[in-house]
């Protein structure tokens, strides 16, 4: 597929700049091994089962999140595939509505078919007596990863608009973006409603996407060279490390706390500085990785992971609990936080993997969408409405796992919250399908 230096890998691939395929790759493995490390099952005070997080037990686990923490640096670099995309979509002559029919799809389509399988699988385990407490229990962690669908698809939304005020004013979007959401986190704060937080899913992650924008776009451009030159670098080293020290100094604030992982949901303002912090660590390091990717071995990771990157997200968390459970059912398997629990989870990791490729083989057609040219016509009223209507219904589902229930708990996914999911997913992929056909029969 290539040589060492690049020299016979194929023109297209070329001309893209593979280091943000390789950032997304290993910011969804990243995500994988936390999960990996972060779910275990004990047994509870009552003696039932228990889900706990082996890591917090350690000492330096909320300073370890801030170094751990991908999702920022997924949504800045997405926010630079994305706008890249967007100005593909335009030189084609496609509609803010066609670019965002075609996002859509690609996100529906894989969530549609977890929460259908799902669905059918924990109401025909409840239908034959397993216990309802049981199948709610497990479907909660099963919907954790969820809301990254909900947050990134009101990113994709917003980004022709974004990429429009990033094109007039600059760093004023990104001034509203970050006061936005210091705003939302001080009126959380005043009101003691965690609901207000998830205000924030218009301003956190969108700030992060629109790191990303200035990286596609602008004298700053990844493709000017000013940013990433040899001269640039320490300063970026400077920028990381200054902002990941105010990014524990905000988090060390009230209300926040210093674990970042709970942060995200909802998204708080530390994430705002992680992402500034993000940004810079890529820019400094991209040479670094602009050379590793010219490896034929590393390509061979991003073609196979990067094809069926929604399934294996949608997925691993099913294939981790079920992990978990054997490892709390079957005797002889060691319990955590055990040495020997620790030492399991390098292989743990690797089995999961390999299952959910396995998993992927007949759901990676779900990750396909269609040809874009044949989106190009969706500027009728009725079409309009279709993509509006399948968004939100796209959205709903996901957004359904963050509320919190009052008691410092997310809602998550319980049987009847996952077949409402699958309805509503189902529903919206047929009505991007059959908004195709309308608005190609009307052009």
């Amino acid at each position: 597929m290539s040589s060492p230096d690049g020299a016979s890998l194929p023109s297209q691939v070329r001309r893209r700049d593979l280091s943000l395929d390789l950032v997304r790759v290993t910011c969804l493995l990243v995500v994988v091994a936390a999960h990996v490390c972060f779910v275990a099952i004990r047994e509870a005070p009552d003696g039932g089962m228990q889900n706990w997080t082996p890591p917090q037990e350690l000492p330096f686990f909320a300073p370890g999140t801030w170094f751990i923490q991908p999702m920022p640096l997924f949504f800045v670099v997405g926010g630079c595939v994305s706008c890249l995309a967007w100005r593909s979509a335009q030189r084609r002559g496609d509609s803010a509505w066609a670019f965002f029919r075609l996002r859509l799809i690609h996100f529906a389509q894989p969530a549609a078919a977890l929460f259908a399988i799902l669905g059918v699988v924990f109401g025909l385990c409840v239908l034959v007596g397993v216990p309802l407490d049981l199948a709610n229990s497990a479907s909660y962690g099963v919907g954790t990863p969820t809301w990254f669908m909900g947050a990134y698809l009101l990113c994709q939304a917003a980004l022709p608009l974004m990429v429009r005020a990033h094109r007039a004013r600059p760093l004023l979007t990104l001034v509203v973006l970050a006061l936005g959401a210091v705003a939302v986190d001080v009126l959380r704060g005043l009101s003691g409603l965690d609901i207000v937080g998830l205000a924030n899913y218009l301003f956190v992650w969108p700030f992060a996407q629109q790191l990303g924008i200035w990286l596609a776009e602008g004298r700053w451009s990844l493709a000017e060279g000013r940013i990433t030159s040899r001269s640039v670098r320490p300063w970026l080293l400077v920028g990381w490390a200054v902002a990941t020290a105010a990014t524990g100094l905000v988090a060390s604030l009230a209300p926040y706390g210093a674990d970042l992982l709970q942060n995200q949901i909802p998204p708080t303002t530390p994430l705002v500085t992680m992402a500034v912090a993000h940004t810079c660590l890529y820019l400094a390091v991209r040479p670094l990785l602009q050379r590793l990717v010219q490896r034929r071995w590393v390509l061979a990771v991003l073609a196979v992971i990067g094809t069926r990157a929604m399934t294996i997200y949608l997925w691993h968390a099913v294939v981790v609990i079920a992990i978990a459970a054997g490892f709390f059912f079957v005797p002889g398997l060691p319990h955590a936080p055990s040495p020997a629990w620790w030492l399991t989870r390098v292989p743990v990791f690797l089995v999961v993997l390999a299952v959910v490729w396995a998993i992927s083989l007949p759901l990676v057609r779900f990750e396909r969408g269609p040809d874009p040219a044949t989106l190009a016509e969706a500027e009728t009223v009725r079409s309009r409405v279709i993509i509006a209507v399948a968004g939100l219904m796209a959205v709903v589902p996901p957004f359904l796992t963050t509320i919190p229930d009052g008691e410092g708990r997310l809602r998550g996914l319980d049987l009847w919250t996952l077949l409402a999911g699958a309805v509503l997913l189902v529903v919206a992929v047929a009505l991007l399908r059959l908004g195709r056909r309308t608005a190609r029969g009307s052009g």
